[in-house]
């Protein structure tokens, strides 16, 4: 980087793409200065890849475009300290995306990670504003406050629609351009309501970091401060907001800046109140209009393993239950109320317990098992996985299992392989040529994804 005089000192970075001092050539040293503050042990609990992934494998695709866009980037700086500190910021919110991602195989939560690598924000955020204030934008794989439409003081809150799936979540923001001396703040926000009413927030300024707790009323953000600490953030640095328990810490680029307990839980703990997200501020007054730090990348991931992982789910037919199922010449759907007993999902949405029909959220390749349990000796009956592409279309059979090859038997089951897209319906289905009950408990209804 030349300095004002024009004067090169040793050392200092070169702005050829070609020369070997050139910050592209460097990337050890972003990669190291932004590590996040959730270091990852990829060791230990793989109980639900699936779901500790979160789409791993897109996460990874995008990680390794965006990297070598920056590197190119930083190839072509030649000295220019706006685009170093944009390099900068996108290669750290690689490293928090992968980070986050590697974090989820511990807990096997939610994973969550946005690098922004698109035009608008929306869908996939609700905002809140504050005062006069424009709306949130994407410029250069950063989200920001628009340059114009600001008439006064204020800030956006951006909560996304993903929730964490237990209330210990980690929430981190790669801090953007902007936020220089005197700058408002950029928020963190955990364990927030849908709606906002009562959330959690970490205050990142470029000269002071500070924890707390929110409230919205009447189209109003406030914001209580409770802990402050000096502390010198910039442009790159990863600022993360861990909350476990009461206890809520505070970290730059991984390392611990301040820490408060929320001794009277001034932030509920539920279900209701998972939400995660960042805020952009904007100032004006007799110094001049100033912005604070833009959002680079942002990330959320569980700090705990969720009571029930994976995807998929389990219904099953209750013991001593009994339903008819008469004779059929094509596949059926299975009678309602057959799946009376123990239910276990996830990640999936049971539109019909009774009958078994299930919305699938997260596409991939799917284990489907059917198994139903007859009350009389019947010859020639089979199992059936029925699908359609979504609500309000008919099931059809998508998969058949082999006809029973004794001539007479009680039960039948199978295991099917089948790509299933996110809405599809999934239903079981039988063939009986005779009347005949179905029973419990040896009859139901399993599925898992295989795929992430």
């Amino acid at each position: 980087m030349t300095s004002p005089d024009k004067h090169v000192p040793s050392g200092a970075y070169g702005g050829s793409a070609a020369s070997g001092n050139n910050i592209a050539n460097l990337q050890a040293v972003t990669w190291a200065g932004a590590r996040d503050a959730v270091v990852a042990n990829v060791m230990g609990s793989f109980s639900d890849v699936s779901m500790a992934n979160a789409g791993l494998m897109g996460n990874a695709h995008n990680a390794l475009s965006a990297a070598d866009s920056a590197a190119q980037a930083a190839g072509n700086a030649q000295q220019t300290a706006v685009s170093v500190q944009t390099t900068t910021a996108s290669n750290a919110s690689v490293v928090a995306s992968m980070t986050a991602s590697q974090e989820g195989l511990n807990y096997g939560g939610t994973v969550f990670t946005d690098i922004f690598d698109r035009q608008s924000l929306q869908p996939g955020y609700n905002t809140f504003t504050t005062g006069q204030v424009a709306n949130l934008v994407i410029i250069n794989k950063q989200c920001a406050l628009s340059s114009t439409g600001n008439l006064g003081s204020g800030n956006v809150i951006a909560l996304s629609v993903t929730t964490t799936q237990t209330d210990d979540q980690a929430v981190s923001v790669v801090m953007g351009s902007g936020g220089g001396q005197g700058s408002p703040e950029t928020f963190l926000i955990a364990r927030a309501a849908a709606d906002l009413r009562t959330f959690a927030c970490a205050k990142v300024a470029a000269g002071r970091v500070t924890l707390g707790y929110g409230i919205r009323k009447d189209m109003v953000t406030t914001i209580t401060e409770t802990r402050s600490a000096v502390a010198r953030v910039n442009t790159g640095d990863t600022v993360l907001l861990e909350a476990i328990g009461s206890v809520y810490t505070l970290f730059v680029n991984g390392l611990e800046i301040v820490q408060w307990t929320d001794a009277e839980q001034m932030t509920p703990m539920s279900a209701a109140n998972r939400s995660f997200g960042f805020g952009i501020s904007y100032s004006a007054g007799w110094f001049g209009r100033n912005s604070s730090f833009n959002a680079a990348g942002v990330t959320a991931v569980d700090m705990k393993a969720p009571p029930t992982v994976g995807t998929g789910w389990s219904l099953q037919m209750a013991a001593q239950a009994s339903v008819a199922a008469p004779a059929v010449n094509v596949p059926t759907v299975f009678p309602g109320g057959t799946f009376s007993g123990p239910m276990t999902s996830n990640n999936v949405t049971v539109l019909d317990q009774g009958a078994g029909r299930v919305q699938i959220q997260r596409a991939g390749w799917y284990g489907v098992t059917v198994k139903f349990q007859l009350d009389r000796s019947v010859s020639s009956f089979r199992t059936y996985v029925c699908t359609a592409p979504g609500l309000g279309t008919a099931l059809t059979a998508a998969r058949k299992g082999p006809l029973t090859s004794q001539a007479a038997a009680t039960n039948t089951s199978a295991t099917f392989v089948l790509y299933l897209a996110a809405g599809a319906v999934v239903a079981p289905g039988y063939f009986v040529p005779t009347n005949a009950n179905i029973t419990g408990p040896a009859t139901y209804f399993d599925g898992t994804l295989l795929s992430y």
